[in-house]
């Protein structure tokens, strides 16, 4: 059937605590009665902060430029914004991993047709582009268990596939 109001809370702050939420400077109105203020009132919850942050959107749902506010809001919450802010820095590292990509698409487009062995190196460039995939990715996951900082994690992946480009440009013009 349709809900029925029964009645609706307004607080300046709602804090969740392990099972319930903390109301403070609450306006209570009830369906046919005048508006009651109280200081402070709790009200049971099964939620926990883990399910609350599940509920949360996904990083990558979030817009480039809210990332910031987004991680803002979260740790005024009193919840962790590391997924946040990994996202956010993974975003600002993208340029230099879009010029990694190309500076390996160069490398491994430049030998020449009559040397043969193209397929080859046509395999190698991709699989290497999966590697520098799944390395952003395993780095993504360490820093969400903790295990790296959230910038090693986000830089770290582009830095490294950009000194590979550069490096096997390097030996390629050379040889």
């Amino acid at each position: 059937g349709i809900p029925e109001f029964k009645r609706r809370l307004e607080a300046s702050e709602a804090r969740l605590l392990p099972g319930f939420w903390r109301l403070t400077d609450v306006r209570e109105a009830a369906a046919g009665e005048s508006s009651v203020r109280s200081e402070s009132l709790s009200i049971r919850s099964s939620l926990d902060s883990e399910s609350a942050m599940e509920r949360f959107a996904s990083p990558e749902a979030i817009a480039f430029w809210r990332l910031p506010a987004a991680i803002r809001t979260t740790e005024q919450a009193g919840f962790s914004a590391s997924r946040y802010e990994l996202r956010f820095q993974q975003l600002l590292a993208t340029p230099i991993l879009f010029a990694a990509m190309t500076i390996l698409a160069a490398a491994f487009s430049l030998r020449l047709a009559r040397l043969g062995g193209l397929a080859g190196l046509a395999g190698a460039g991709v699989a290497l582009g999966f590697v520098f995939f799944f390395l952003n990715e395993f780095a993504g996951a360490l820093a969400d268990a903790e295990v790296i900082p959230l910038i090693a994690a986000a830089w770290a992946p582009p830095l490294i596939a950009l000194l590979s480009g550069l490096t096997l440009l390097c030996y390629t013009e050379d040889g």
